[in-house]
């Protein structure tokens, strides 16, 4: 199995409960269980330990890890990563941008606010995914791309950071249309504010950057 499918099927495996949360693992553990060798098993763990779903045992010793899930903690910092890995990404975006981008993005934009004016939140809320993930994916297809993925995967990670109303959408529709001007405008620095005020949901700062725009 190759190692993106042994790490996708060890999240899905703890987020339906099959690996229950408080389980040791390790290399050799995690071997047996997925038919990998300890070198992959180690990429794998690394890779469950940034994204939140297992944290080193106490007194953490020759590859011990303990099963987590997610807790608060750790979707906040998950939001945290999300930040990080989106305002490099969108640094990047600025000084690539292409008119066909621009549209594609203003495309998924009236995409995400349509499906919400139909009460189909569900859609929403991917669309809002696959709008943010264009964005990284249009500066890497490799690191940057598979630990979002790995972050949007997170059915925790989506409930906690979703918009539960039409209200909250058009609010994301608004904010996704400033981040789209400041792209159109090669604005490298008032993009890269937009989008971390945009995940950290800060109001009062979209609100400033949004009237220095249209100044």
């Amino acid at each position: 199995m190759p190692n993106g499918d042994i790490l996708k099927t060890a999240i899905s495996d703890i987020q339906a409960g099959k690996l229950e949360i408080g389980q040791p693992l390790s290399q050799r553990k995690l071997g047996e269980i997925y038919g990998c060798g300890r070198t992959v098993a180690k990429r794998v763990l690394d890779q469950l330990l940034s994204a939140g779903y297992v944290e080193h045992t106490p007194g953490y010793n020759d590859g011990n890890y303990i099963v987590t899930g997610s807790t608060m903690e750790t979707l906040a910092q998950a939001v945290e990563l999300r930040v990080m890995l989106e305002t490099y990404a969108i640094s990047k975006l600025a000084r690539v941008i292409t008119t066909p981008m621009i549209k594609r993005l203003k495309a998924l934009n009236t995409e995400m606010i349509e499906a919400a004016l139909s009460d189909d939140l569900d859609k929403a809320v991917e669309v809002n995914r696959v709008f943010h993930m264009f964005m990284v994916e249009a500066v890497d297809h490799g690191p940057l791309k598979l630990q979002l993925d790995l972050i949007y995967s997170n059915e925790a990670f989506r409930t906690f950071t979703r918009d539960t109303d039409g209200e909250g959408v058009f609010k994301a529709g608004c904010e996704h249309a400033l981040i789209i001007d400041c792209l159109e405008t090669s604005n490298q620095f008032r993009a890269v504010q937009a989008i971390r005020c945009h995940i950290l949901d800060n109001m009062p700062e979209m609100d400033k950057l949004y009237a220095n725009m249209v100044a």
